[in-house]
């Protein structure tokens, strides 16, 4: 008899707001179909000209890309997100929008239990195990330069002057600069992953979005537990926020792998 193996689901929560902004510049998407999925987040720039624009483009253009690539490997995702750069500044010019059009961007990619995750900017990945972060990505901003100096605590990138200057996007002229490697992992059964823009991490702090996961029974549970704690410290000029939860579950199978489910993400 064939030895059982452990099967892995992964599934889906996600939220996209305005907050107390105007308008939405932020986006998400994400799909999965057998074994492989993609989820992302960007984060138009405030204050330009189709900042709502580039996010919505990026999330759609990467999430339909990546659907067509053979892996998700370190050179694949350097590949796409080039791709989709290129494809922004066309967007730019077609829409004769030159520089008014730029967003950061975080996407994680799952392929038969196999995790990678790329981001430009200040969107976070957050990735847990045991109910812990094992792994947080590092900001391209001014704010997270100033902790590289030495100049504050890592804690009080929140509240830095220049927390809202990012260095890294999509939309600048040229390959984008990706930190590499890139983070790996292979998934296990109870670990969870978070993607949000700055608007979302910024009024949360790490060790609560931590306890949330551990109090919620699925995806939808520990993204609405943070939520009630973002909403409640809200203002009328509180930034957009966006946020993709997934956690992972796991059970016993005669063939292993990874099965995802079914969403295409958000209406």
């Amino acid at each position: 008899m064939e030895a059982a193996s452990l099967e892995i689901t992964l599934r889906t929560a996600a939220c996209s707001e305005r907050g107390g902004r105007p308008r939405n510049e932020d986006s998400c998407a994400y799909a999965a179909s057998g074994r492989r999925g993609a989820w992302i987040v960007a984060d138009g720039l405030g204050g330009m000209a189709g900042g709502d624009l580039a996010s919505g483009f990026a999330a759609e253009y990467i999430k339909a890309r990546a659907a067509e690539l053979e892996d998700f490997g370190e050179a694949s995702l350097l590949r796409l997100l080039a791709e989709a750069n290129r494809a922004l500044a066309d967007e730019q010019r077609r829409r004769k929008m030159e520089r008014g059009m730029r967003t950061t961007v975080v996407a994680a990619f799952a392929d038969c239990g196999a995790f990678s995750s790329v981001h430009l900017g200040d969107s976070r990945l957050y990735y847990f195990r045991g109910g812990e972060i094992l792994h947080q990505s590092r900001d391209h901003s001014m704010s997270q330069a100033a902790v590289d100096l030495g100049e504050i605590a890592p804690q009080d990138i929140r509240f830095h002057e220049d927390r809202s200057r990012v260095l890294r996007v999509l939309g600048n002229d040229g390959d984008p600069r990706v930190d590499t490697p890139i983070f790996t992992e292979s998934i296990k059964p109870g670990d969870a992953f978070l993607l949000c823009s700055d608007g979302f991490w910024e009024p949360i702090f790490e060790h609560e979005m931590t306890a949330c996961l551990k109090r919620a029974g699925d995806p939808q549970g520990w993204l609405d537990a943070m939520l009630d704690i973002l909403r409640g410290r809200q203002t009328d000029s509180s930034d957009n926020y966006t946020a993709v939860c997934c956690m992972a579950g796991g059970g016993q199978m005669q063939r292993g792998g990874l099965f995802l489910d079914s969403g295409t993400g958000p209406e």
